[in-house]
């Protein structure tokens, strides 16, 4: 993926995340945040700080190969400088007629032009090459397949590769149509989720780098459902997609698919105005509000105690 794609997935993906965090904004306590919440917080981290270290990265090693390339002009003019000078001073001795005073200068060794040419470009390619091998992804992401050279087994298959999408932690190396199927194996089975290797946790820049949008947004969707403690899917079995706990509201949530309703507690298609078998200790609450002349809201099937005013109710 070059930079404007990931630049413009990385961009959807936290527009996603924000749409996400304001339809469930003021849902809960304030001092307290859900697990969805948190997920939501650290999906949205990672993709900053792994979209902020791949700009970094690029911008340092770009400034490199610019010094790199300011040297050898600076070189250049340098010598050329030197050169001048050493014909001036040559045809100032012959016309003075004074052979003694003409001078025999090699470049590269006179004390007084400081340090060496020779050395100097000698240390600005031993940077570059440092560079080019420290602008290899963080652990567990591997180098981008640009940078490699000569052709690679991939850990998954075992065929030879001259693209490798990344390495992990443990060393062992992935091409491109592995890394893509075990990324989006963990969003088709739950035990394979977080993607690892070897134990270690495969990094998110890997995940932007290898998906497509459409998969990185299924792959968002899938670590939300996964983050969740008590999962709601919908009713029609024909459908049965998860519905993500900013989707629910007095306990009916709306399926993101079919748009259908589901009620949270009988996991059954929504029934608003009737009461639910599901519901424990219902008749227990019911026989309480007969004693105590308790009524109900027609709407929303609460229970209402009159404290003062009229017998009118309005659910709000």
């Amino acid at each position: 993926m070059d930079k404007q794609s990931m630049d413009l997935a990385v961009k959807l993906l936290l527009d996603d995340i924000a749409e996400a965090e304001e339809q469930i904004k003021g849902k809960e306590k304030a001092a307290q945040l859900t697990d969805l919440e948190c997920a939501l917080a650290c999906m949205r981290e990672d993709l900053v700080a792994s979209h902020t270290s791949t700009h970094d990265r690029q911008l340092a090693l770009s400034t490199t190969k610019a010094a790199s390339t300011d040297q050898e002009i600076l070189e250049f003019l340098k010598n050329d400088e030197l050169l001048a000078q050493g014909d001036h001073e040559y045809a100032r001795a012959l016309h003075q007629s004074n052979m003694d005073d003409i001078p025999f200068r090699r470049f590269g060794n006179d004390q007084s032009a400081g340090i060496n040419d020779d050395s100097i470009s000698a240390m600005m390619k031993d940077l570059m090459k440092h560079v080019v091998e420290e602008d290899k992804p963080a652990s567990g992401e591997g180098p981008s397949p640009s940078e490699r050279q000569g052709r690679r087994k991939c850990a998954s298959c075992l065929e030879s590769s001259d693209k490798i999408a990344f390495t992990g932690v443990c060393g062992h190396e992935y091409c491109y149509e592995c890394a893509r199927r075990l990324l989006l194996g963990a969003t088709r089975d739950e035990t394979l989720y977080p993607p690892r290797c070897c134990r270690n946790v495969i990094h998110p820049m890997v995940v932007l780098s290898v998906l497509s949008y459409e998969e990185l947004r299924a792959f968002s969707e899938k670590a939300v459902e996964y983050a969740t403690v008590n999962r709601l899917y919908c009713a029609d079995e024909r459908c049965s997609a998860f519905i993500p706990p900013f989707r629910i509201k007095d306990e009916n949530g709306t399926c993101p698919k079919c748009n259908q309703q589901t009620h949270q507690t009988c996991h059954s298609f929504a029934h608003p105005g009737y009461d639910c078998p599901m519901e424990v200790g219902l008749d227990e609450v019911l026989n309480m509000a007969e004693e105590r002349k308790w009524q109900r809201c027609d709407r929303c099937r609460r229970m209402v105690e009159l404290v003062q005013g009229c017998n009118h109710i309005t659910c709000v």
